[in-house]
């Protein structure tokens, strides 16, 4: 059987009738570990620093807003039960019914303040808060009994009283559980009738009552004539002489002792005046905490959830305080959602739907760019994010609910029109030039049915026509809007309406249109983003987010918009979803608290997602057909979550929506996880074990591990909140791995886990936790404040092929900047792995450093048949700071040979590519770059390690300063020349490691060079090429590289190519830093990139190159169609070339828009169709078609190429 295995878009570029084999190609180098030798900033330098956006909450302030009952606009929507006799209030007093109610299964905490620690007051019950805004009314409610229902089994019979437990708090801090059997409580002692006497005479009774028992009552009733009750314990009464009497008229008469004391009560009915058939009733109550005639019974002093009696009493009197009501709930989301924002990435603002217009108050706080520059946070003498947090919790509730004035306003704000918030004051400000690529949000929040829309005025029906042509400032434009589903319907004056007028109108005419696309917001000129949160109401569409929408008009079954105009009803929700699309946001229909602050975290986390940025592009499948899917990993900056997502794929790229989103498919629950980790000694195979170990729990603690483990009791208060429980993924690509019927996506992340997943539905199949990491860093996963970005599994992962392995696929993987060393899996059958898995883990010796390169899976010449091995270079940052490569039993982790280079320091090696000479399937060369500039070739053909050897080929360094070297970050690849027969070696220059590295501007190098055994001395023997030309072909940048002429090459030993953009040659700080290959036999493919930091470009940019391989020079007829127009031909050229006669140059390098591209991946379609996509520093793929040819070669498999 053999196994696909598809890692990072890789191809070979050899024909296959050359007998030489290429082990394998390297991965992208993106980033580097911190250690001693090199500093390393913890953030991404991929994220740079992006210009904060602008953020306005709109929240909800009428009047339905303080009532205290959810979902539904009636509280007949909660109560009652079929069979519900008493209280009648039950729905409205359990959770299950009423989602705003006490529920006991959660710690309730005061409102969070700006410094991250919380609301003083109302945590008890004698000194309660009971207004929306915590002004005043602050109260005791200790004396009376609060009741609450807890479903019996969760999920069952809740629609029936006997499902639930009735808890009760008392006035003398008791806590009782009581159950519904429909009988009395009471107890009878006598119950007796057609008592009759003549006047002036008595009638005797007397009862036993024992001790411990409650509400004695003695009654009587009916009958005709007078009858007075007499009442005396341990004694016959009297007139004179009683502990009870009641002499009223008539024959209706009580006496009640609570408690009574034990002992004999005798009772005495006196005739007043003759009486007859009259009733005599004494019964008692067992326990004053189980009611009277109620029907609940079976009294239990004992709490929900094991707290103490004072400790819950304190739990329901904080939900009493801060969550009872809507707005005290919503107030508790936003300010639990906005206090995880790092501060100094976003500019928020606060309003409400009624904003200024109400006279009691200052609702509002615009952004206050006048101060630090509007960012939300309490520095440089700023009190931003305190101003916002009082705001928001001084909110009150009244009147109605104008959501379309609310949001037009926000339209107005954004519009720099707003009086009094414009110029330098307005959201574009403080600068008299304002930078033209912020971005604005709205997230817009309600519990009810809009109205009084008649005020405002807009256009009418602006989703039911087209919008205007808007320019780039390279002279391309674009109709901003189309009128078509799922944005158009027949409606005028909708607040979809006034979410798309503000989307599709250019807000700020003047400025350059250079705002960030994406592919679910393609809005280059100045608008607003809209978010829809609606708090307890659902619409009517079986839709329920704006991806659910898009995929159904994609599917054709989306049934269209309602009319929200006609009635006040649920259709109103289904218009704020409809906004929401319009708006190009997000939209949740929360039905709990819980659900409400979980949908400003996901809507704050989409707005991070804008600036997100990806790793390398993984594919299923080589061929480009209609069962091909593309998969793409990549973060959230700020969140600090990630994911893998699925798409399929065509000839025009990545089709949205996506298949699948891996962050979906973890379990929620934690012990539902099949979470491993190494229980051996570095460099053994043992068995996998359960994580954590005991030694790595004591380091974590038990809190901390289960939250690792995806437990999210205490998120948000005690722990860091996660807006998913995928952690980034910054430096580890997707490796897909098909093995038969079973398919599987690898991938490492930052929550310290390698994930495996299932390919075609995205669950987790299982997670390992490598006993290499520090678990004291770990633990500070957890931390809610001053969490700081940290590196856990963040390296390359191989993993060998049926064909390397027959019968077994062993996967290898590093830490990258999470930690010195490398782990090996057993990952034959993954479904399995969890319970009978083998890994080992090697680390400990003073070379291994923080392994950045991919390790190279192949057979070295050690034994009889070779022996399996990973080969890996050392990384950055060695205790002993120098060049060295390993080679480890692939399925043992035991040393096989270690091959150190000279004594340089400050010095690592990068990626391994193995080179088999003679065809026997054994490794016999290793080519590896460092950090020095040094290209090393390791001899690895000797039958016995000791033998093998290292010699340097090159050095590279700068063209105007021969002492200053390039550093050597990126992989090398070896390609054969098909007209010598003689080994190439190609790489590129460059690092991207540093936080000073993104603005370095030093010239780097694409090197091409022949290895004919002996050393190359320096670019004298070189030939020199160029970038000679610079346009624009359907949008895109485009470059051209010089024309060879024939016999140019002779007495040389390759070729260089320094990385400067005509017509000025400006250097701009161009670099290659990943992986390059060879395909078509001589088209060599690479990858660079060109950092930036300043305000509008923080994501970079960069290009996909295409030279002559054995040249250096511009290929012989177009390769690419970069003009966009589906044929690669003439027109994809540049004119005015190198080659004398003004000929017209093929395109060599496309920058596709995407900021920084990772390594392309390459796609083959049986119609001739052919694709080159790549992920991009703006979290968004790209892709290129291109011209093949029987001569291509195998995409993106490490296997053994022979005649």
């Amino acid at each position: 059987m053999n196994t696909k295995s598809s890692q990072n878009g890789r191809a070979t570029g050899v024909k296959s009738r050359l007998s030489a084999m290429l082990c394998a190609f390297a991965a992208t180098m993106m980033s580097f570990p911190s250690a001693a030798a090199l500093n390393v900033p913890a953030v991404p330098l991929q994220v740079g620093t992006p210009l904060p956006p602008n953020i306005m909450l709109i929240l909800d302030d009428s009047g339905s807003m303080d009532w205290t009952f959810m979902p539904g606009p009636f509280a007949a929507s909660a109560a009652p039960l079929n069979n519900q006799t008493s209280p009648v209030s039950i729905g409205l007093e359990t959770y299950a019914h009423n989602t705003l109610y006490y529920d006991p299964s959660i710690d309730y905490t005061p409102w969070i303040l700006a410094d991250g620690s919380y609301h003083s007051g109302g945590t008890t019950l004698n000194s309660v808060w009971t207004d929306a805004a915590l002004a005043s009314s602050n109260a005791s409610i200790a004396n009376r009994v609060h009741t609450y229902y807890v479903p019996k089994t969760p999920g069952t019979n809740l629609d029936r009283t006997n499902g639930f437990y009735r808890y009760q708090i008392h006035a003398d801090g008791s806590v009782w559980r009581s159950e519904y059997t429909g009988a009395s409580s009471r107890i009878t002692l006598l119950n007796q009738g057609g008592i009759w006497q003549s006047n002036n005479n008595w009638r005797q009774y007397q009862v036993d009552v024992p001790s411990g028992v409650y509400d004695l009552e003695i009654t009587t009733s009916g009958g005709g004539g007078d009858a007075d009750l007499y009442v005396r314990r341990g004694a016959q009464p009297t007139t004179s002489n009683y502990d009870c009497r009641e002499r009223s008229n008539g024959n209706n008469h009580t006496c009640e002792f609570d408690p009574p004391q034990a002992g004999r009560y005798y009772i005495g009915l006196f005739a007043d005046s003759t009486f007859n058939n009259v009733n005599l009733n004494v019964s008692y109550v067992a326990s004053r905490y189980c009611g009277a005639d109620d029907g609940w019974n079976n009294c239990t002093r004992v709490t929900p959830n094991g707290r103490s009696e004072q400790a819950e009493a304190n739990n329901f009197a904080t939900w009493y305080s801060y969550h009872r009501t809507r707005m005290k709930a919503a107030k508790a989301g936003a300010g639990s959602a906005f206090a995880d924002l790092n501060g100094g990435n976003y500019r928020v603002g606060f309003t409400t739907i009624w904003g200024p217009s109400q006279s009691d108050r200052n609702a509002e706080f615009l952004i206050n760019v006048g101060s630090n520059n509007g960012l939300f946070e309490n520095r440089n003498g700023s009190t931003n994010r305190t101003t916002w947090f009082n705001r928001l919790y001084d909110a009150t509730a009244n009147n109605g609910t104008p959501l379309h004035n609310a949001l037009r306003r926000m339209g107005l704000y954004y519009s720099d029109d707003l009086a009094g918030y414009g110029g330098t004051s307005g959201p574009y400000g403080p600068e008299a030039s304002p930078l033209a690529c912020r971005q604005n949000f709205s997230i817009l929040t309600t519990d009810g049915y809009w109205n009084q829309e008649d005020s405002i005025v807009y256009s009418g029906n602006d989703d039911g026509n087209d919008g205007a042509t808007y320019s780039r400032p390279d002279g391309t434009s674009e109709q901003s809007y189309v009128a078509a589903a799922p944005y158009r319907d027949n409606f005028s004056k909708t607040l979809a309406d006034v979410a798309m007028k503000y989307w599709k109108t250019d807000l700020m005419p003047g400025m350059d249109n250079i705002v960030p696309t994406t592919t679910v917001n393609p809005a280059f000129w100045q608008h607003m983003v809209t978010f829809g949160i609606s708090l307890g109401l659902k619409g009517t569409l079986p839709q329920t987010s704006v991806a659910d929408v898009l995929q159904a008009q994609q599917a054709g079954t989306f049934p269209g918009w309602p009319n929200p105009t006609d009635n006040e009803d649920d259709h109103r929700i289904d218009d704020l979803l409809h906004a929401a699309v319009n708006g190009h946001g997000a939209f949740a229909a929360a039905s709990n608290p819980t659900e409400f602050a979980m949908a400003l975290r996901s809507a704050l986390a989409s707005i991070d997602e804008r600036t997100s940025s990806a790793s390398n592009l993984s594919f299923n499948s080589s061929v480009l057909n209609n069962d091909t899917v593309s998969y793409s990993a990549n973060f959230v900056a700020g969140q600090w979550i990630g994911d893998v997502t699925a798409y399929s794929t065509t000839s025009a790229g990545a089709v949205n929506p996506p298949l699948w989103r891996a962050s979906n498919g973890i379990p929620t629950t934690p012990s539902s996880r099949r979470i491993r980790t190494y229980g051996g000694a570095t460099g053994t195979r043992t068995a996998a074990t359960a994580f954590p170990t005991a030694a790595q729990e004591t380091v974590l603690t038990t809190a901390v591990a289960n939250y690792i483990k995806g437990d999210r009791t205490g998120e948000g208060s005690t722990y860091r909140a996660r807006a998913t429980l995928f952690g980034d993924i910054v430096n580890s690509s997707p490796v897909y791995v098909e093995t038969g019927s079973d398919k599987t996506i690898y991938v490492g992340a930052n929550d310290g886990m390698l994930h495996a997943i299932n390919a075609e539905n995205g669950a987790e199949r299982f997670a390992y936790v490598p006993k290499l990491l520090d678990m004291a860093r770990l633990k500070d996963l957890s931390r809610r404040v001053d969490f700081v970005h940290q590196y856990f599994v963040d390296g390359p992962i191989s993993v060998s092929t049926r064909v390397q392995t027959p019968n077994k696929n062993y996967l290898v993987g590093t830490l990258g900047r999470g930690g010195r060393g490398v782990y090996g899996l057993d990952v034959t059958d993954p479904t399995t792995f969890a319970t009978s898995g083998q890994s080992w883990e090697f680390a400990g010796d003073n070379d291994m450093g923080m392994v950045l390169g991919k390790p190279l899976i192949a057979k070295v010449n050690i034994g009889t048949n070779g022996t399996m091995a990973a080969i890996v270079a050392n990384g950055i940052n060695s205790p002993n700071d120098r060049a060295a490569l390993f080679v480890i039993n692939l399925a043992t982790g035991a040393l096989i040979q270690k091959i150190t280079t000279n004594a340089e320091t400050a010095n690592g090696l990068s990626v391994p590519t193995g080179v088999d000479a003679n065809g026997d399937g054994k490794v016999d060369t290793v080519y590896a770059g460092d950090l020095q500039g040094n290209v090393w070739r390791f001899d690895l053909s000797a039958s016995t390690s000791t033998s093998w050897s290292s010699a340097k080929l090159f050095t590279a360094t700068y063209k105007d300063d021969p002492t200053r070297r390039q550093p050597i970050t990126g992989g090398i690849t070896v390609a054969y020349n098909p007209a010598t027969y003689n080994p190439w070696v190609f790489f590129g220059t460059g690092r991207y490691i540093l936080e000073t590295d993104p603005g370095d501007t030093s010239t780097q190098t694409w090197y091409g060079m022949e290895d004919n055994g002996t050393a190359i001395t320096g670019r004298a023997q070189l030939k020199e090429r160029e970038i000679v030309l610079a346009g624009v072909l359907g949008g895109n940048p485009v470059r051209a590289f010089e024309e060879t002429t024939s016999g140019d090459m002779n007495g040389t030993k390759g070729w260089y190519v320094e990385l400067l953009t005509p017509p000025d040659y400006t250097a701009e700080g161009e670099r290659m830093i990943g992986d390059q290959f060879v395909v078509s036999g001589n088209v060599l493919v690479a990858s660079s990139v060109i950092p930036r930091s300043d305000g509008c470009d923080t994501t970079g940019r960069g290009y996909l190159n295409f030279i002559d391989a054995f040249t250096g020079g511009a290929l012989s007829a177009p390769f690419i169609d970069a003009n966009g127009d589906g044929v690669i031909d003439h027109n994809d050229t540049l004119p005015s070339g190198t080659g004398g006669g003004g000929t017209d140059v093929p395109v060599g390098s496309i920058d596709l828009g995407i900021g920084m591209p990772t390594d392309p991946g390459a796609l083959i379609g049986s119609g001739g169709e052919a694709v080159f996509c790549a992920n991009g520093s703006t979290g968004a793929p790209g892709c290129v078609p291109f011209e093949w040819g029987p001569g291509f070669g195998r995409i993106s498999w490490r296997e053994l190429l022979r005649d």
